[in-house]
């Protein structure tokens, strides 16, 4: 079955390229209510990103962070890190949580983009996705393989998770840098 984003581009393959950066942990750090940090070693988690779901100073030593988004770990003695996710995510017209519908008109002082994804495995759910820097890209098949070319960025303003056909699907927006700079 063909997806709206599908329909609307025919053989012209599209996906995004989510990423977040954030701040490495620190220790013995006083930490906020959604302030997001990384593991020290990259690895140790596999790429994902943490946000504090309840206020504290960190431990002398780094938590053993969980790898399921929405699982949480205590750090210190008050502070709790929720698991959101992985720190890249890419999804396409031919992933597994695919693109059903991408709205991206790009004018000279405006870029904006309205992206709904699939949420077949329920990843979304718990995942935060604002505040991601996005690159949508449009290619084609071609002899030598997949073939795309990259937008310029934007950034992840707004998410919500939308009802449709009895599941809940991934509804982002975003938006470039002269919209920022408008803010």
């Amino acid at each position: 079955q063909l997806t709206q984003a599908q329909k609307d581009m025919g053989d012209i393959l599209c996906k995004i390229v989510l990423t977040y950066s954030p701040s490495a942990w620190a220790a013995t750090t006083a930490y906020t209510v959604g302030l997001r940090v990384r593991p020290v070693t990259w690895l140790l988690a596999t790429g994902r990103v943490y946000v504090c779901t309840t206020a504290g100073t960190s431990g002398g030593s780094e938590p053993t962070w969980p790898t399921t988004a929405g699982d949480t770990v205590a750090d210190g003695t008050t502070l709790v890190w929720t698991c959101k996710g992985l720190a890249t995510q890419t999804y396409g017209v031919d992933t597994v949580n695919r693109l059903l519908k991408v709205t991206h008109p790009e004018q000279p002082y405006s870029q904006t983009a309205n992206v709904l994804i699939e949420n077949a495995d329920n990843i979304l759910t718990n995942s935060v996705l604002e505040g991601y820097q996005g690159v949508l890209s449009y290619g084609y098949h071609t002899s030598a393989g997949d073939e795309y070319s990259a937008t310029a960025p934007l950034k992840a303003k707004a998410q919500e998770l939308v009802s449709s056909g009895g599941r809940l699907d991934c509804q982002l927006v975003l938006f470039g840098i002269p919209d920022q700079m408008n803010e």
